[in-house]
């Protein structure tokens, strides 16, 4: 693969980014640049680009990462509001093959200074991306390896299917133009070459939809797996336990659905019964799960169900269950035949819904709780809110039918002090050249413990929303009466059918440098 060293040197002129790689050119090994060497006008050169990419950078002898956000490679990159850590670098879908594929990674600020390389940054990168394995990848099963670009974007939507094809060493055509199903095409593969049941092992939680949504048995997107990076396989203890029990040979995908064929001992699946009656519901376990000290190995399991249509779908939640559970509780003497379909956009528009989830676990670590809520959305938008409280400690805030505007706020209060802190998390469009956009924004301020939430906001919402934010933000801090700070952090969901947020809340011992907090009035 040689480097296009004509192209590189007609425009290093006006590219002054480019002058150091030019000077690679004076090197008598071969380079090759991804953003460069790829002539996106011929769909041949583009697909063997894409198909081959993940190998030759396998190949290569290093790869050189440049953060053109990245200032100041001197910087402690250490710290969480460092800029290193906040680089687009780590949130695209094309990068996380520059990273994982060759053996040497070496990353460079905007002035081409050197940061520091895979090897002795393991680390600091491990943390930001969550990523457990950097070297030796095969070890990760399929639900990991999905996990690490769960959170990752890119400009097309077909590009989150294609950026993983080397990773799964999968090749398959490109056929843009063809959206989520692309995500499909490349799920139908993995299974195909791998047989690893982890890829079914997706869990959409509460946030993005209700506990009986419709689901394919096939996730719809990458975001589901988040969360999976620490996913363990049993297939030995499987094959201990239940012999010749393979889902394989249970299973058959095809673009249209998924046709589950299950006899009698072939496959440990368990019926679901109510008041003493059997149901069209089956509890289907898969050959991984989580492993700790008190509950030993658990493996995962998904619901199927029949619903009133008499099709068939499996829930979004993924459920533990004990290996002595599924032996007691597994078909004896039954043939079941279920037939569940892919992604249809009827699934979309019954799972559809927005939604906002506080993490407030760090709360009731640090003796604080969450006293009051308060939510307001424009009289014009149909539809309503509800609260709901998850394993005791986090707060779910869910509409629907989704809507596209709201406020919500959290009042927290502790045990000492005679001030409470107030979150605050805003969601509004703003118009823009091409149409509009959804604007989130999150706000953290003290409030007076006399001071009624209701009646302040109120007050507030008199004069301007807007005052309540000192400016667009998505992470704010406040001091506490005891003089550590809470920290609030907030995520979108970049793949969901309809706006989903998340909030995170964190005790520290000192400030955070970004982040704003002003004097409630």
């Amino acid at each position: 693969m040689g480097l296009c060293c004509e192209y590189l040197k007609s425009i290093a002129a006006m590219e002054s980014w480019l002058y150091p790689i030019v000077q690679l050119t004076k090197l008598t090994v071969d380079q090759w640049i991804d953003t460069c060497c790829i002539d996106k006008t011929s769909s041949a050169e583009l697909s063997e680009a894409i198909n081959s990419m993940y190998r030759w950078y396998q190949r290569s002898q290093v790869c050189y990462a440049y953060l053109v956000d990245v200032p100041d490679a001197t910087a402690d990159h250490s710290r969480p509001d460092s800029l290193f850590q906040q680089s687009k670098w780590f949130t695209r879908g094309w990068t996380l093959q520059e990273l994982l594929a060759p053996t040497f990674v070496e990353f460079y600020d905007q002035n081409w200074i050197e940061i520091g390389t895979k090897s002795s940054m393991r680390t600091l990168v491990q943390k930001i991306t969550n990523i457990s394995i950097l070297v030796n990848i095969d070890e990760a099963c399929v639900a990991e390896k999905l996990s690490w670009a769960s959170t990752r974007v890119t400009t097309r939507i077909e590009d989150l299917a294609y950026c993983l094809m080397g990773l799964f060493d999968i090749n398959m055509p490109l056929l843009y133009g063809e959206g989520h199903n692309a995500f499909l095409r490349l799920q139908l593969e993995i299974w195909n070459r791998t047989n690893d049941e982890s890829i079914f092992a997706w869990s959409m939680p509460s946030l993005e939809a209700p506990h009986r949504a419709p689901r394919p048995l096939l996730a719809s997107g990458l975001n589901v797996f988040e969360g999976l990076n620490s996913i363990e396989t049993f297939g030995e203890i499987w094959e201990r336990t239940f012999p010749g029990a393979h889902l394989l040979d249970a299973i058959t995908l095809t673009n249209r659905g998924t046709r589950l064929d299950f006899r009698a001992l072939e496959f440990p699946v368990i019926r679901v019964w109510t008041s003493g009656k059997r149901i069209n519901e089956f509890i289907l376990p898969l050959k991984c799960g989580r492993e700790d000290i008190v509950q030993g190995i658990q493996l995962f399991a998904i619901h199927l169900y029949q619903s009133s249509d008499l099709n068939w779908y499996r829930g979004p939640l993924l459920q533990l269950v004990s290996i002595g559970v599924i032996k007691a509780n597994s078909l004896k003497s039954e043939h079941v035949l279920i037939n569940i379909p892919h992604y249809t956009r009827r699934m979309a528009r019954q799972v559809a819904t927005t939604s906002v989830l506080f993490e407030t676990t760090s709360l009731s670590d640090n003796r604080l709780r969450v006293s009051e809520k308060f939510c307001s959305f424009p009289p014009s938008k149909r539809g309503g809110f509800h609260w709901t409280i998850i394993d005791g400690k986090s707060v779910l805030l869910s509409f629907s039918p989704p809507i596209y505007e709201f406020f919500a706020a959290l009042r927290i209060s502790a045990e000492w002090g005679e001030w409470d802190i107030i979150l605050l998390v805003e969601y509004k469009y703003k118009f823009i050249r091409d149409g509009r956009e959804g604007v989130a924004s999150l706000s953290i301020q003290p409030l007076p413990r006399i001071q009624r939430l209701d009646d302040w906001i109120n007050r507030k919402l008199q004069i301007e929303l807007s005052g309540l934010f000192v400016e667009v933000n998505d992470r704010g801090t406040c001091p506490l009466p005891d003089g550590r700070y809470i920290s609030a952090k907030l995520k979108q969901g970049i793949h969901s059918e309809s706006p989903v947020f998340k909030v995170t809340t964190t005790i520290n011992a000192g400030k955070e440098q970004l982040g704003s907090y002003a004097i409630a009035e």
